[in-house]
This record gives C-alpha cells, sequence and structure tokens, in this order.
C-alpha cells in the first residue's frame, strides 16, 4: 500500500511538473496580418509581447525597419536563406532611433513595403514568389536577470509572396 501511495506522488508531482512548463514564457509574438500577398503589397507586422516584463523592440521606434533581423526565405530543401530587408554597415550608416518599450500584453504594428537589399548592400529588390518568414529583434530590460538587455530573434508565422495575379 506504501508503495501505490509513493507512485500516486509522483503522478501528481510529473503533473504539477509538465503544467509550470506549459505556462513558462517562450518569446514574443511576431506575426503577419496575412498568409498571402501580391508581389508589390504591404505586409502589416505585427509584435505582441506576452511576457511578463517589458521588453523593447525597434519595431515601435522611429526607424521600425531595424527590428527585421532577417527575412528568410524557404528553399527547395525546405530550409531558410538569410536576406536583408536593409543596407548594412559598411554600405550604409545610420541615425538609428532606440528601441521602443512594449510593456506586458501591448502589441505595435508597422506596414512594411517588402524590399530585399541584395548581400546587405545599396542594391534592393522585391521579395520573389516564395514562402517566408522574419525574424524580429527584441531585448530585455538591462540588469534583469532573464533578459539582461541582451538581443533576442521572434520568428513570425509563415507567408506566401506571389506572382501578380496569382493564387
Amino acid at each position: 500500500m506504501r508503495h501505490r501511495g509513493g507512485v500516486v506522488l509522483l503522478a501528481l508531482a510529473g503533473c504539477l511538473a509538465a503544467a509550470c512548463f506549459s505556462f513558462a514564457e517562450t518569446g514574443p509574438v511576431v506575426s503577419t496580418d496575412k498568409n498571402d500577398y501580391g508581389a508589390a503589397e504591404i505586409v502589416t507586422i505585427r509584435l505582441t509581447n506576452v511576457l511578463f516584463r517589458s521588453i523593447f523592440s525597434h519595431l515601435g521606434s522611429q526607424t521600425p525597419v531595424f527590428a527585421i533581423e532577417d527575412v528568410e526565405m524557404k528553399n527547395a530543401a525546405g530550409g531558410w536563406d538569410t536576406l536583408s530587408a536593409w543596407c548594412r554597415p559598411p554600405f550604409c550608416i545610420y541615425d538609428m532611433d532606440a528601441p521602443a518599450e512594449l510593456k506586458p500584453q501591448e502589441s505595435v504594428s508597422w506596414a512594411w513595403d517588402p524590399w530585399i537589399y541584395v548581400g546587405g548592400t545599396h542594391d534592393r529588390t522585391r521579395l520573389a514568389a516564395g514562402t517566408y518568414r522574419l525574424r524580429i529583434s527584441y531585448r530585455g530590460q538591462a540588469g534583469d536577470p532573464a533578459g539582461q538587455g541582451q538581443w533576442f530573434n521572434a520568428v513570425s508565422n509563415e507567408f506566401k509572396i506571389r506572382q501578380d495575379g496569382k493564387k
């Protein structure tokens, strides 16, 4: 009888541990307003802070494009190729606004005109037809043990860019 009581306690402890993991913070949520876009259509990006502490991102600042750490295009092998949404140093130098604070449960949106800077240079082109996702950068507060001011990436849902007129 004592053995069965121990099994019940272990099972109960396992259930409690699983519940704790299911409520663990995973990171902010990045989504697009649709899953299918035309070749030159605007993509509205939404960043929602579902954490229990403030985060900071350029998406809510005066220079929101800098929040797009990477644009990723699905390749034929099912992996992801990395593209740049902005011209990178040394090709371009910018005055970047400070990242904006998003308090718990706050959201910010930005309408992105999807251009890609080839190799991070001045040369830019529209997104080709294909499946994409975005990596949006954010950081925790300086001195926050969970974030310690370091930068992280939240990955958006996948979305398709199609050639105009095709579904």
